[in-house]
């Protein structure tokens, strides 16, 4: 893609659409809405974005009396929150050669988050996120590895370019439920008392919201290589949710952030909540705590500080009085009027989203980078690493990772690992389906995209159409109807389709599934005019010799034959493809292709499934008929030595599959019915004498003269006649006047 000599950056906005501002046009960029129209090949494009944005939260306990009296009289409670979000981004050639001269590269996000609580705004933060660089000769992605098997390979990570952004939203600060407001943690802060009951956080909301722009710019040609800009990620998360655990009635377990209070209701106004005792039940014996989180209090004597059993036995004391006795036998006395309890639950909640460019040629929207299933999610961990904390930095130079927290996006022909290991409801394991992508497109590179005028309508198979390892689809398998495992149970298809595109839209979905691409022959002929139309075959054409007028002589492309490859599956070896010419159906009509075209034509004709009238209604609706394209007569499929080696993964490319679509889709017509009527009309008088003139039936005629006679030839044509959304329309095309005989 490239712009002109004279272009100007605005700033971007994040309304939805407009054309005017007071009137005046303005040049203006909106988040969301693309730039790019079209893909050129060898162009570095924009690959990935993340955001992992994380909330700590940690609970100190502290328990006091007025004597040394066993037992504790108030509890305190203190919050400590801190909430960072660390973003990354990623640039790739994802061809083999480098780009030579310099790129220009600027990517910026404007980032905005705020933490709200039931009333007030306690916490917010606007900033501007910038990186610019200067690429020169920028590395190719130089496949490593020697395997044959794309799925295993590993570009060059010199072939990103890579960085990402910390933002401490909130430092280490704690909450003070008086004021509803965050003050900074110093080394010994000062205990909030005297509130009653001991508070629980409030009802936090955090927002959070992405603006990315990102544009390469040919620094040479003052030319743009891409640009990008999208509107997100956006976050909206209920902390309280993330953070509290079931609601807890004591028992072994010890989930430290259940929030329902002890006691019955007239006591609990003044309890602590369970989540509370169990703190402090675990801090006493140390059994059943949920993870580690053992901290040595403040006023722990340094004879016991450091050793869990001795402080747990310290603050034991605080409760039972001076004589405890420890495990180890001695005892431990605490006369102190103010304890903390050693145990300090920690919980750490992320959420993670992962935007990645499935085909690096295509991210126009962002329903175009969403994987939904390695994208947004949440997670979380007390003190440990347990689940794992996503670490997709990794990610911004390398396709997969395995402590990403998510597969790799990036799925041309013969790679598998976004959809592994999701169960049969999807189709999971299949990378050679091309259904859903472009065949023999293991890469970029191996993007074939045609210039200069297309010799004919059906070319326009070979335009890559803008979802992910996609051209326009001229096949005939509809990916909605795939199904796996049990047969009939699963909308597999449909399941695949959405995690595919990143789109969770049913709708939209349904809508956008390749085999809806023949709808574009409604749009595009090859014709000059109507009249040149006239000569094209109907789609709905039934008869054998009207085929083979049509197909007979057509030079067709076709694998080579069984065993001229060598050694499979090896994708080292190029493909060996030859021409033929096609032979009219002939005398032997039941060995003919053409034959075997037209029973299939038929057969998917008359399948009331697909076509409920038994008729074509659009021209593109003879693309489901798998004889013209994936199950051509003209392809070689297996070899025929009797080891079954399937070609398809290794041999027969979409140009193969689409031939002859590309070849014939500009000679077709709907078919619009059309009827020839011959009118005769008289003009009559009464005949002298041919009228009654008294009586009953005066003026009544009974006999007439001819005084005047015409013909016509008058041709209708139906339009919408096998329509199922509209009514027929009967259009007069011609009306000619028939000479006297």
């Amino acid at each position: 893609v490239s712009g002109t000599a004279d272009f100007v950056f605005s700033e971007p906005t994040n309304v939805e659409s407009f054309a005017q501002v007071g009137g005046v046009n303005i040049p203006i960029n909106i988040y969301g809405v693309p730039w790019i129209i079209g893909a050129k090949k060898n162009l570095p494009n924009f690959n990935r974005f993340y955001s992992l944005n994380n909330v700590q939260v940690t609970r100190k306990l502290e328990v006091t009396r007025t004597d040394i009296t066993p037992g504790p009289l108030a509890t305190n409670v203190m919050y400590v929150m801190s909430i960072t979000n660390h973003l990354g981004w990623s640039l790739w050639n994802s061809y083999d050669t480098n780009y030579p001269g310099i790129l220009d590269v600027v990517v910026r996000d404007n980032l905005n988050m705020q933490l709200a609580n039931d009333v007030p705004l306690v916490w917010s933060i606007s900033t501007n996120l910038e990186a610019d660089l200067a690429i020169n000769n920028w590395p190719g992605s130089a496949w490593r590895s020697s395997t044959t098997d794309w799925n295993s390979k590993e570009p060059s990570a010199y072939s990103f370019v890579y960085s990402n952004w910390d933002c401490a939203f909130l430092p280490e600060s704690i909450y003070r439920s008086g004021t509803g407001q965050f003050e900074p943690l110093v080394e010994n802060p000062l205990w909030e008392t005297g509130v009653t009951p001991p508070p629980v956080l409030p009802k936090f909301e955090l927002r959070t919201t992405n603006y990315l722009q990102a544009y390469l710019i040919d620094r040479a040609n003052n030319r743009i290589v891409d640009y990008v800009q999208l509107a997100g990620p956006t976050s909206y998360r209920q902390l309280n949710e993330e953070l509290r655990d079931p609601d807890h009635y004591g028992g072994q377990d010890r989930p430290m952030w259940s929030t329902n209070r002890i006691g019955d209701f007239a006591s609990a106004a003044v309890t602590p909540t369970w989540g509370m005792v169990d703190q402090i039940l675990v801090s006493q014996d140390l059994q059943h705590a949920p993870a580690p989180g053992w901290k040595s209090p403040p006023n722990i004597p340094d004879a016991l500080k450091g050793v869990p059993e001795k402080e747990a036995a310290f603050f034991q004391a605080f409760y039972t009085g001076l004589k405890t006795v420890g495990k180890d036998g001695v005892p431990y006395p605490n006369d102190s009027l103010a304890q903390q309890a050693p145990y300090v639950p920690s919980r750490l909640m992320y959420e993670y989203t992962m935007w990645s460019a499935n085909d690096p040629l295509v991210h126009y929207l962002a329903s175009d980078l969403r994987d939904s299933f390695g994208g947004a999610h949440f997670g979380r961990s007390d003190g440990t690493t347990s689940p794992p904390l996503p670490q997709p930095d990794k990610l911004l130079y390398q396709l997969d990772y395995a402590d990403s927290g998510a597969e790799s996006r990036y799925q041309p022909w013969g790679r598998n690992a976004q959809l592994v290991n999701l169960g049969e409801k999807f189709d999971y394991n299949n990378r050679y389906n091309y259904a859903y992508r472009d065949s023999l497109v293991w890469g970029s590179d191996f993007w074939d995209f045609p210039t200069n005028k297309f010799p004919s309508v059906g070319w326009i198979g070979r335009v890559h159409r803008g979802t992910p390892w996609q051209t326009v689809f001229l096949k005939a398998t509809n990916i909605l109807n795939f199904v796996t495992g049990v047969q009939g149970e699963y909308a597999a298809g449909t399941n695949t389709w959405n995690l595919w595109t990143g789109n969770q839209n049913n709708y939209d979905n349904a809508h956008s599934a390749p085999v809806d691409d023949r709808l574009l022959f409604d749009l595009f002929t090859a014709a000059p005019n109507d009249n040149a139309q006239r000569g094209a075959l109907s789609v709905n054409q039934t008869h054998l010799a009207s085929l083979s007028a049509l197909f007979g002589g057509m030079v067709v492309l076709t694998n080579e034959t069984a065993g001229a490859l060598g050694n499979y599956p090896s994708i080292a070896t190029t493909p060996i493809i030859t021409n033929m010419i096609i032979s009219p159906a002939g005398v032997d009509v039941a060995s003919s292709a053409i034959w075997q075209i037209q029973n299939d034509i038929t057969a998917t004709r008359g399948n009331t499934n697909l076509f409920p009238l038994g008729v074509f209604t659009h021209v593109g609706d003879i693309l489901r008929v798998p004889a013209l394209s994936e199950q051509s007569p003209f392809l070689q499929f297996v070899d025929n030595d009797g080891a079954g080696q399937d070609f398809r993964p290794y041999d027969i490319s979409d140009e193969l599959y689409e031939w002859l679509p590309q070849q014939t889709m500009g000679l077709l017509r709907l078919g619009t019915p059309r009827y020839v009527v011959y009118c005769y009309g008289q003009a009559l008088k009464p005949a002298s004498g041919g009228t009654v003139l008294g009586g009953n039936f005066s003026q009544l005629v009974t006999n007439y003269q001819v005084v005047a006679e015409s013909a016509m030839r008058v041709v209708l044509r139906v339009d919408n006649a096998a329509a199922t959304n509209s009514a027929p329309r009967v259009i007069i095309e011609s009306s000619t006047p028939l000479a006297p005989q």
